[in-house]
């Protein structure tokens, strides 16, 4: 374990902001049509056959696109997490990398580490994508 509490509570505030970034990245992807269901039920009324035909399509593909352009920012934000010890990518390596890995496709340190020396750090399941 390392001695330094300034490295400690570095890598705490770094493994906190992963936490964020992969909660933002879950609630786009999955709160985004729900989202858009929402404000079409809303701007046109309840469900029915007949409704269905009144549906405004510019502004279903307006906050479709505004989904699909905020989860990409999520996704960008989540994918290019900086190691807290090499300060590269955590989850890139090249064009290719891994988003559910366990440890940084640079320097191999385990996900959640609490300081740069931990090489056998057991990690804990962590919701929503820590393994």
């Amino acid at each position: 374990m390392p001695t330094d509490p300034a490295e400690q509570a570095r890598y705490a505030q770094a493994w906190r902001t992963l936490r964020r970034r992969e909660l933002q990245l879950l609630l786009c992807w999955a709160g985004g049509p729900l989202c858009i269901f929402v404000v079409m039920a809303v701007l046109n009324g309840p469900l029915s056959a007949s409704r269905l035909q009144r549906w405004n399509g510019g502004l279903f593909f307006g906050l479709a696109m505004v989904w699909v352009i905020g989860a990409g920012i999520a996704a960008f934000r989540h994918s290019t997490f900086p190691c807290p010890r090499c300060s590269r990518s955590f989850f890139l390596r090249g064009l290719s990398g891994d988003h559910f890995a366990r440890g940084c496709m640079h320097c191999k340190l385990p996900r959640g580490a609490p300081g740069p020396g931990v090489s056998d750090y057991v990690l804990k399941r962590r919701w929503p994508f820590g393994r």
